[in-house]
């Protein structure tokens, strides 16, 4: 074994959330068009054949307490991590193995990653989930491994838009004690229906939408807004129809925005940070919350909020390493905020694996302790997707919610005249 390096300050953050009621992993749900050809097998000789293209996927965790490192363990057995789902599989039934993928483990003796393959779906075609955990790969790392040794692009064009993730560094004097203010003081988000104990069960639902739609919503406004600002809104909206739904009315809920913080060419796993906005689910008009949600989101980037916060915690990290962890456990508390939505750029162009179309791809992302629903927003060439996972014994009719997304877009494209 060698030792690759010790784990960063953000990759132990993220492996000491994990619990016996929390998993770590994120995880990618490729719906295909066609079946995967050679199905598991062949999938496991494509990836033994790219593998030096992604060093990560041989990496396993050594050592314990502050002392735990990446170490690279040489190659991982793929019978192991890449598995056959037999049978044929509807809807209910994939996302009921979506569901039971989210609340099971990956085994740390092991390098973190699993790829499910579902031979044959009830449509005629196939699936494919991606597992890996959150603190070998943020968003942006896992797309990159993901393209290296489990699907193909085959058109990319330069025009075609793409969703950031919302960026903070463009602001060359973030102002630590205003972003403290904005982003980790107490709000109303511990009163929600989406705070409480997790339990050990997950549920997942999913919406998808048209890229090209969702930036014309955010050119319609003025000023305009950005795409992950209509993400945001589009949130709201679905979340305003649940809560009337199952709970009532309720004046807002604040969200967690996470920000890439990746430099060109970085390959370090984790790089984020966060700023915090308000979704205004008192107001009945969609324009009018787009419109609120855009101010409130220009203002946290154009205060440095995010990155403000990422260089006190990494100053704190190297002189005060338990003040850090307290702050870093504060801010992912139910009282900072309700909910985390996160948003990252996939693959530009249309994809395939071993020769089967993609047509859809989800990002499903674990829930926190005491925040009971994670939305994660991906694109894939001209699609948008929507996962959303949440504790399956707290959250009912999730498919409320994400209907409820659909439906918040299709309204705010009528009023773009789109």
């Amino acid at each position: 074994m060698t030792v690759v390096r010790p784990l960063s300050d953000e990759d132990a953050a993220i492996l000491a959330i994990e619990s016996a009621r929390i998993a770590g992993h994120t995880c990618k749900l490729l719906r295909l068009s066609a079946p995967v050809e050679g199905g598991a097998a062949a999938l496991r000789v494509q990836i033994a054949a790219r593998l030096a293209a992604a060093p990560e996927l041989s990496w396993r965790l050594a050592g314990e307490g502050d002392a735990l490192a990446w170490d690279d363990d040489g190659a991982p057995d793929l019978d192991h991590h890449v598995r056959a789902v037999p049978g044929r599989l509807d809807e209910a039934a994939l996302r009921a193995h979506a569901g039971s993928l989210m609340a099971s483990r990956l085994e740390r003796d092991r390098p973190l990653w699993s790829i499910d393959v579902v031979e044959e779906l009830d449509d005629g075609g196939s699936a494919v989930f991606f597992r890996i955990h959150h603190a070998l790969a943020d968003g942006s790392t896992a797309m990159r491994l993901g393209g290296a040794v489990l699907w193909d692009e085959v058109e990319a064009p330069v025009s075609r838009s793409r969703p950031h993730p919302p960026s903070s560094r463009q602001a060359p004097h973030p102002h630590l004690a205003a972003a403290l203010a904005h982003e980790v003081l107490p709000g109303s988000s511990a009163h929600t229906p989406l705070a409480g104990r997790v339990g050990t069960r997950r549920s997942v639902a999913t919406a998808t939408t048209d890229l090209a739609t969702v930036k014309a919503i955010g050119q319609a406004r003025t000023p305009h807004a950005t795409i992950n600002d209509v993400v945001l809104a589009a949130v709201a909206g679905g979340m305003r129809r649940w809560l009337l739904h199952h709970h009532g009315p309720l004046p807002s809920v604040r969200v967690k925005v996470p920000v890439s913080l990746h430099q060109p060419g970085e390959d370090a796993g984790n790089r984020d940070s966060f700023f915090a906005v308000d979704l205004h689910l008192a107001e009945a008009d969609p324009a009018t919350r787009l419109d609120l949600i855009h101010a409130d989101a220009s203002h946290r980037k154009e205060d440095g909020d995010a990155l403000a916060l990422d260089e006190l915690l990494r100053g704190l990290g190297r002189r005060a390493p338990a003040l850090a962890h307290l702050v870093r456990r504060w801010e992912n508390s139910a009282r900072v905020f309700a909910l985390n939505v996160s948003n990252v750029p996939g693959p530009r162009g249309a994809i395939h694996i071993l020769g089967a179309p993609a047509r859809a791809m989800h990002s499903l992302v674990e829930v926190g302790d005491h925040h009971l629903l994670r939305v994660a927003v991906v694109s894939m060439g001209g699609e948008l997707g929507f996962g959303l996972c949440a504790d399956a014994d707290a959250v009912a009719d999730l498919d409320v919610l994400a209907a409820g997304i659909e439906a918040e877009l299709h309204e705010l494209a009528a009023v773009a005249g789109t």
